[in-house]
């Protein structure tokens, strides 16, 4: 999910391989093309021009107009350049200043910066070992931030194309997500698998501030508001939205959803927060009061029931899925009956009188409506068991490798009790059979 200045907001779907653009005023679609091809999408926006990038495991970057016009791809489809790109694109971010450049990591370990103008990728930047996660300019374009799967935050001097610092994440965690402040040229923020969330001043060499284990899972999203660096908002597959205060340094707050969390943005007021969740929704928050949402919006997959019949099927949302905070219902449909319609036949205009009422059909749509929402909730609900059940699957591997850990240092403890046991009888071996001698 990804901010289009001030009045649009870009949000990627798994499930349907789309990027939609809200109008956050009115929280209505402004459009819903299909822009990607790909089932794992990352997206960029430049608001000045409201060019939408997205990436993934098709190894290009597709670049759309607001409207849905496709603009190109890089590298330019049928190029026999030496530009194509061998690798699945997890990360990609525009330059601050323009939409004219945007850089791309992925799992080719090498951060790249293209040049949308001539079409072409004019720098490569190495230094990383493993999978790259998040890329990111500074606000002054002087720097680029990168980050990888084996914790590594490397800070790439934009002019040189030297490293200026090589960071390590204290717990060496999978660094998944990763924002640069839009305030202090020198301050971004990093979390992860572990779910601990931690604050840099990239001038040193250890985290400025540190919040462990916010997230019982890992970390899908994480900005600073900006009008204020000071603020930091976080989001987990855990379920749960923290929010950080760096100049108190107060514990976070935190308030839980329905669903795991994917992605999250701040509005330019500094105080709007909108976090993107896995059941294809859009959920709004105002960081000023209770942390609680204010609005959610139906963005994706939406089951919906007419005529006795369900359809499931990806479109944009309305203004009648603009609903109240945990309140999600599918929208009801039923055949309407026409009454007094003038019908001709053979040249006679005929009128059909209205139907009889039907005295059971009260009931039959209270009923109707009774059957419909006790759906929806076991369907809430299943979701709820399986996420919850997904949840619980990445703790256990989490705890089964603290297990294994641990038992490898045991066993390593045990091996060398052992040698220094075997060195000590042979010592005495030894003098048994010098005093064998003696004697």
């Amino acid at each position: 999910m990804e901010k289009n200045g001030s009045d649009f907001l870009s949000s990627p779907s798994i499930s349907s391989s789309s990027v939609r653009c809200e109008n956050i005023d009115d929280c209505y679609p402004y459009q819903s093309p299909k822009m990607v091809e790909t089932e794992d999408c990352r997206i960029q926006t430049f608001a000045g021009d409201l060019v939408v990038a997205s990436a993934g495991e098709d190894k290009k970057i597709s670049l759309w107009r607001k409207n849905g016009q496709r603009i190109g791809t890089i590298p330019v489809d049928g190029s026999d350049s030496g530009d194509i790109i061998e690798e699945s694109i997890l990360a990609i971010s525009f330059s601050n200043k323009g939409s004219r450049y945007i850089c791309s990591g992925g799992s080719g370990q090498v951060v790249r910066i293209w040049d949308l103008q001539r079409k072409s990728c004019i720098k490569w930047l190495r230094g990383h070992t493993s999978s790259i996660a998040g890329v990111m300019y500074n606000c002054k374009d002087e720097h680029l931030a990168s980050i990888s799967l084996s914790g590594d935050l490397i800070l790439h001097n934009l002019v040189s194309g030297a490293k200026a610092a090589e960071l390590k994440d204290p717990d060496a965690q999978e660094l998944k997500v990763l924002d640069y402040s839009r305030i202090s040229r020198h301050i971004l923020v990093t979390a992860g698998d572990d779910g601990s969330v931690h604050l840099w001043d990239t001038t040193g060499r250890s985290p400025k501030v540190s919040w462990l284990n916010q997230h019982s899972a890992p970390t899908a999203g994480i900005s600073f508001s900006p009008s204020n660096d000071k603020i930091i908002a976080s989001v987990g597959l855990d379920k749960k939205l923290h929010t950080y205060d760096s100049g108190s340094r107060r514990p976070s707050a935190f308030i839980s959803y329905e669903a795991p969390f994917s992605s999250l943005a701040f509005r330019d007021d500094g105080w709007t927060l909108a976090a993107g969740t896995g059941n294809g929704r859009v959920v709004f928050y105002d960081i000023r009061g209770k942390l609680q949402p204010f609005t959610v919006l139906r963005a994706y997959s939406i089951v919906q029931r007419c005529n006795g019949g369900f359809s499931s099927y990806a479109r944009p949302a309305s203004i009648c899925d603009i609903i109240k905070p945990y309140i999600v219902y599918s929208s009801l449909c039923f055949d309407l009956q026409v009454v007094n319609q003038p019908v001709i036949e053979g040249g006679t205009l005929q009128t059909h009188k209205a139907p009889q009422q039907d005295p059971q059909q009260g009931s039959n749509f209270t009923l109707q409506l009774f059957q419909r929402t006790l759906e929806e909730t076991l369907d809430s609900f299943q979701k709820s068991i399986h996420g919850d059940m997904r949840n619980l699957h990445i703790e256990i591997l989490r705890q089964f490798h603290m297990q294994e850990t641990e038992m490898s240092r045991v066993m390593s403890s045990i091996r060398q009790n052992q040698a220094e046991l075997m060195e000590e009888v042979k010592s005495l071996r030894k003098e048994n059979q010098q005093l064998r001698q003696l004697l």
